[in-house]
């Protein structure tokens, strides 16, 4: 019979879980349009690009992206305030 440390050390044979743009997209809770805009603007999470047709993306770098964008309140900027992504473009207001 295994020992429990075997059997935590052997989750998956490959170590890492990649997730297809479907599966990406219903972990997140959006759209696959949704995810393809945001990596045309390069501002969703990390993926691996297998051939010209072929994304998929790491399940360990969704769960990252997503906890990095974890908030305590609607007034909580987080950590990347100071950093706004490059292609955001201005509003102006009425």
């Amino acid at each position: 019979m295994p020992s429990q440390e075997n059997i935590q050390t052997q989750k998956h044979p490959y170590g890492e879980i990649y997730l297809n743009e479907r599966q990406a997209a219903q972990k997140l809770g959006l759209t696959t349009s949704c995810l393809q805009a945001w990596r045309l603007r390069g501002v969703g999470p990390r993926f691996v690009k297998i051939s010209a047709r072929c994304v998929r993306y790491k399940e360990s770098e969704i769960d990252n992206w997503a906890a990095a964008r974890e908030r305590t309140s609607t007034s909580d900027p987080g950590p990347d305030v100071s950093n706004p992504p490059s292609n955001s473009k201005a509003r102006r207001v009425k």
